[in-house]
């Protein structure tokens, strides 16, 4: 009051010593009176000269002024009221206005001001009552631009505060600072300026230029003024802190310096005059825990929050709130509750402390403890709808609990505009984990629209674009916020994340090493570095990495790491094979790291170690089954299935290749029906079922099901590239489906539609290795070896070390009798390709090649006999029974094989003929076999009623693929009829030559025609024309059936002399149905039955046609890869000189190597 009487009384009329009468006396010494501050006295005498003196207007005029200088504002205006204020003087319209004013009658007070402004256009005071009054009403930018337009006119002081003041006001930090810098330019102690310059960079956050004034005008501002701003200054250097934290969890700047301003504050404390200095203890302490929790230096905290409860300091809740997480993150949550619960207990509401406990709860596991706790919230939310908060922090803690759907429930009415970040993010994160990508989207980009610096809204929209796998949209909006935030290292690893999400490890593992240069210690950014050389298969750096930085990896993810080292080395391994079946190095390590991971499960904390161990064992039969360990894999397996294991895909995989490795299809067939049946689209587990349903005898199934996998590959599929896009490239898999496709009809016996449909597969994929191999597979089961030849040596020019076309050029080889090359061959394959079932059986093909080998042909039979006109007996024999036996050495110097011969026949004549006729051979004879000849000579001694020794010789020459050249000559023909040689009167003795040729279309179809002469000893020479042709008609894998066509004509030229049959001319037209069943195989064994139906007609001169016929029942086996057996019977039905001679006839034939 006594401040505002003084500036007041400036204005006031000076006192007058010429006053010569008593009233103005008394006047001049009440103003004296009120100068001196006696404004009630000084109030009486004006009191009193106003009522006597109603005409002198200046009494009442000077008593409302000096009620308005005892601030008794409502007698001014009630004297106001009585006056008419339109004649009044200036100075008097300006006091009523101030009542006014300080009454809040804004309207009123603006209005005199003009008035008094319209009376005194020169007068400044009411022009600065006129803006003081906008002022009051808060009418910022209206204030600002009235004293903008004043200050134009005049330069007063009062002015310019004013003017400072009303941009100060509306906000117009930098046009205020600059006013109150002028004032002070010109008054450097003003108290207004002063403190409006201080006030105003507080309120903008510029505390440090706020404290530089402070210092330079610290006799200006009393120690509490000074310790405020202070204290507001550390404050505001902690808000500024974890704002910037917001932004980089790494930038710890602000927060250090609030540390130090908050310890220099408590430093000065004891200097200050102030009082309460406990207060502002507390204040700085209060602060200085918040600033350590973000600092993360927890024990720190815990040091500061010990010595604070030692002084009995009674913190604030939110140092105490600071506290308790500072104890949590520190792993002591049993303090964390026990700071909790007291501020419970002192607030029963205060929801941050409620959502503590929950939190504590949540990291301990202790989810039962949470329901009540929530509840309290969700009641407070009921309770406090005008208090949004509590429903906010509901829904989060529901968050956190992973109760997606209900925070998206209670979220529904919530008005997204006026929702703070946090819930904005909250129910995104809620919508996105329901794959509510859209609502997730809103709000995310909402959030991001309200702080634009504020990452975290950004990076979870990039990922959603991950989640969506619209990995190229997603990069190339990392990339764009890389470029706006260059140095964020929450940027960097989310791009890192980001990269390794779509498959590009090495981009990502470049990233991390980028964060960790910012900041070495960074434990997310090492974390991340490891699993992306992971994934980059770079396990070795990864695992050295993480020994580094142990404490960051529990022992699952450690297990993690070894585990998926483990599966690299077997996938690392499994490339070494495919391009070195010999090179088992890494698939041995392999074996010996799954093997220490199994042990491993027994030192490790693990959380359920059984199922690790168990993925370890997949790991292994998976190694073993590469390692070719056969039988260790299906004893693995077993031992699996008797602990009732469920075992995944890639180990029944495994599983099922070792069984038809082993030679047992059918539990390899089942195991990939039920890979099949899980996986419908496992392309290798087709292609292996087709060959499980082979090996298993099931050609059908095995047909169709490499036909299906053909056809359901498409022609083209996505690949992604290298910044996540994708682009349409050739399906390689479909050449391997329509190739294994094609020669599964070779493997059924339909071998036109194989080389048909390799043939075209070739031309589309001339380069393809494989295919050229198969085709050259074909071209050698159709019996074209020199064509396979030709194909096989275009392709091993491309591809030398090829195994498929070494295998089959082994193959070709012996079909060549290029014994050389097939012996390097076959060792070479055998050596580096032990294992392999196609290089094992080429080894036991060529071994059997060169074991000593025993033939057998022996057959017999009893003939009923029609006796003709002449009485006489044109029968060969009866009961005759025939045996003969050649026993092969190995071969000798790779070609040649010497071999003796053994041979017995027997019939039963009449007696008149010698009764039983018999022959014995003994022979000894060398073959050669090279190329495309094989020649045969054999020297044998006959003895039949006589003795004699003979020579003979044969040649088979291949001209090509197609035509065969054979010949045959002998000085003793023992193939002739018994007869002849055991007659008793006269033994005919014969000589023979036979030339005849083959032309063999393929595998189905051949023709062949010879010509034999045979001299006989009785001047008969015989000569024969036989041909052949030979068409299957049908070739299943079970089923063939075919047919043999066969003319011969013969004539002699002593007919019907001597005792054997002759006629002069005779010819044999006949066709023959041939019905093949395979009816048992197993790999070398199988068992065939062959029923033949014969029908023809026999001409013979002077005899007419009769029909001739017979019919044939075989059994063939293979019992192994040496041995060979078939038999069967026939009843045949021949006629001669027109007599019909029916007999049964059996035979057996053997092969066999040892």
């Amino acid at each position: 009051m006594i401040r505002k009487t003084i500036v007041a009384l400036l204005w006031l009329p000076s006192y007058n010593l010429a006053a010569q009468t008593s009233d103005e006396a008394v006047y001049q010494l009440a103003i004296e009176q009120a100068r001196s501050g006696q404004t009630e006295l000084a109030l009486q005498q004006l009191r009193t000269l106003a009522t006597e003196h109603p005409d002198r207007k200046k009494y009442i005029y000077d008593y409302m002024q000096v009620l308005l200088w005892a601030e008794r504002n409502d007698e001014v205006l009630r004297e106001a009221e009585n006056l008419d204020l339109e004649t009044a003087p200036a100075y008097a319209l300006e006091t009523v206005a101030k009542a006014a004013r300080n009454k809040g009658q804004w309207d009123k007070a603006f209005a005199l001001y003009t008035q008094a402004a319209e009376l005194t256009p020169d007068r400044l005071t009411p022009k600065l009552g006129m803006g003081l009054v906008l002022l009051d009403q808060h009418k910022a930018e209206e204030a600002s631009r009235y004293f903008d337009a004043l200050a134009k006119t005049t330069q007063d002081e009062e002015v310019l505060t004013a003017q400072a003041r009303a941009h100060d006001m509306a906000g117009h930090t930098q046009s205020a600072s600059r006013l109150y810098r002028q004032i002070l330019l010109n008054d450097a102690d003003n108290p207004k300026a002063i403190h409006g310059l201080i006030r105003n960079l507080t309120a903008a956050g510029r505390l440090g230029q706020a404290l530089t004034i402070v210092k330079q005008h610290r006799h200006s501002v009393s120690d509490e003024q000074w310790a405020e701003l202070n204290w507001q200054y550390a404050a505001g250097l902690i808000r500024q802190g974890e704002s910037a934290l917001q932004k980089d969890p790494a930038n710890f700047r602000e927060i250090d310096l609030a540390i130090a301003a908050i310890r220099a504050n408590l430093r000065a404390l004891s200097g200050l005059n102030i009082r309460d200095k406990r207060v502002w203890q507390t204040r700085a302490t209060a602060d200085l825990l918040l600033a350590q929790h973000d600092r993360q230096r927890y024990a720190d905290v815990d040091a500061e929050f010990q010595a604070a409860q030692s002084q009995l300091l009674d913190l604030p809740t939110y140092s105490l709130l600071a506290v308790a997480d500072s104890y949590l993150k520190n792993q002591q949550p049993e303090t964390a509750r026990r700071v909790l619960s007291d501020i419970i207990a002192a607030d029963p509401g205060n929801l941050s402390a409620l959502i503590g406990l929950i939190r504590i709860d949540l990291a301990a596991g202790q989810t039962q403890d949470i329901a009540p706790t929530l509840t309290k919230i969700q009641t407070l939310a009921e309770q406090n709808p005008d208090r949004p908060r509590y429903r906010y922090d509901f829904l989060e803690v529901l968050s956190w609990l992973g109760r997606d759907e209900e925070v998206l429930q209670h979220a529904q009415t919530i008005d997204w505009e006026a929702a703070p970040l946090y819930v904005l993010e909250t129910v995104a994160r809620s919508a996105r984990n329901r794959q509510d990508y859209p609502l997730a989207e809103k709000l995310y980009s909402l959030a991001a629209d309200k702080n634009p610096d504020r990452l975290s809204p950004k990076l979870a929209l990039a990922g959603l674009m991950l989640d969506q796998k619209h990995y190229s949209a997603a990069l190339i909006y990392l990339q764009q916020l890389r470029d706006s935030h260059p140095t964020s290292i929450e940027v960097i690893l989310a791009h890192a994340n980001a990269l390794n999400d779509s498959k590009q490890p090495l981009k990502a593992a470049e990233l991390f090493r980028q964060a960790l240069a910012i900041q070495p210690a960074r434990a997310d950014a090492l974390r991340g570095l490891v699993f992306a050389l992971a994934n980059a298969e770079d396990s070795e750096q990864a695992l050295r990495i993480a020994d580094q930085n142990r404490s960051l990896f529990s022992d699952d993810e450690w297990a993690g790491l070894k585990w998926q080292q483990a599966a690299f080395l077997i996938r690392r391994g499994e490339q070494a094979l495919y391009h070195d079946a010999r090179d088992y190095r890494t698939i041995e390590q392999a074996i010996i790291e799954v093997q220490n991971n199994i042990a491993l499960t027994e030192q490790l904390q693990l959380r359920n170690p059984d199922q690790w161990r168990q993925r370890a064992q997949f790991d292994l039969l998976v190694a073993l089954r590469d390692r070719r360990r056969i039988s260790d894999a299906i004893a693995l397996y077993q031992q699996l299935q008797q602990q009732q294991i469920a075992l995944p895909v890639y180990a029944r995989m495994a599983a099922a290749d070792a069984y038809l490795h082993n030679r047992q299809p059918e539990p390899a067939r089942d195991l990939y029906l039920g890979v099949i049946q899980e996986v419908p689209d496992y392309f290798n587990a087709k292609a292996s079922l087709a060959y499980a349903y082979l090996e298993a005898e099931q050609p059908d199934l095995a047909l169709t099901t490499a036909e299906q996998l053909a056809n359901e590959q498409p022609a083209t599929i996505s690949s992604r590239q290298t910044d996540g896009g994708e682009i349409s490239i050739p399906n390689p898999q479909k050449a391997a489906a329509e190739m294994t496709a094609a020669i599964f009809h070779a493997y059924v016996d339909d071998l036109q539609v194989a080389q048909s449909r390799l043939e075209r597969l070739h031309r589309e994929y001339p380069d393809n290795t494989d295919i050229h191999s198969k085709l050259a597979e074909v071209y050698y089961f159709r019996g074209w070896p020199r064509r396979a030849q030709r194909e096989i040596t275009a392709a091993r020019q491309q591809a030398p070390e090829h195994f498929g076309l070494n295998l089959n050029q082994a193959r070709v080889a012996h079909e060549l009798r290029d014994y050389p090359q097939e012996a390097a061959l076959t060792y070479q394959l055998y050596t580096d390709y032990p294992e392999d079932s196609g290089a094992k059986k080429q080894m036991q093909a060529w071994r059997r090649h060169n074991k000593p080998e025993l033939k057998v042909f022996a057959n017999g039979g009893i003939s009923s006999n029609q006796v003709n006109s002449n009485d006489t007996n044109p029968l060969l024999g009866n009961n005759n029974t025939a045996i003969d036996g050649y026993l092969y050495s190995n071969p000798i110097g790779k070609n040649f094989r010497v071999f003796t011969h053994e041979g017995w026949r027997t019939g039963l004549f009449k007696a008149s003929e010698g009764g039983r006729g018999y022959l014995r051979t003994y022979g000894a004879g060398l073959e050669y076999a090279k190329d495309e000849a094989l020649a045969t000579a054999e020297i044998h001694y006959d003895n039949f009623r006589s003795d004699a020794v003979g020579v003979d010789l044969g040649l088979d020459y291949q001209l090509n693929d197609q035509w065969q050249l054979f010949t045959r000559l002998s000085s003793l023909d023992n193939t002739i009829s018994l007869r002849a040689l055991s007659a008793k009167d006269e033994i005919v003795k014969a000589k023979s030559a036979k030339l005849g040729a083959t032309f063999r279309v393929n595998e189905s179809r051949f023709f062949r025609a010879s010509a034999g002469y045979t001299h006989f000893s009785n001047n008969n020479d015989r000569v024969v024309l036989d041909s052949t042709y030979y068409e299957r008609w049908y070739s299943g894998p079970i089923y063939k059936f075919g047919t043999y066509l066969n003319v011969a004509y013969s004539t002699n030229s002593r007919p019907n002399q001597g005792f054997y049959f002759n006629p002069k001319q005779d010819a044999i037209a006949s066709i023959t149905l041939d019905n093949d069943w395979l009816t048992y195989r197993h790999y070398e064994t199988d068992f065939h039955q062959r029923l033949a139906l014969t029908l023809g007609g026999y001409w013979q001169e002077d005899f007419g046609t009769n029909p001739v016929g017979n019919i044939e029942y075989q059994h063939r086996w293979r019992l192994g890869p040496d041995v060979e057996l078939s038999y069967g019977g026939a009843r045949v039905y021949r006629y001669y000189d027109n007599a019909l001679t029916e007999s049964w006839q059996g035979y057996l034939t053997a092969d066999i190597r040892f």
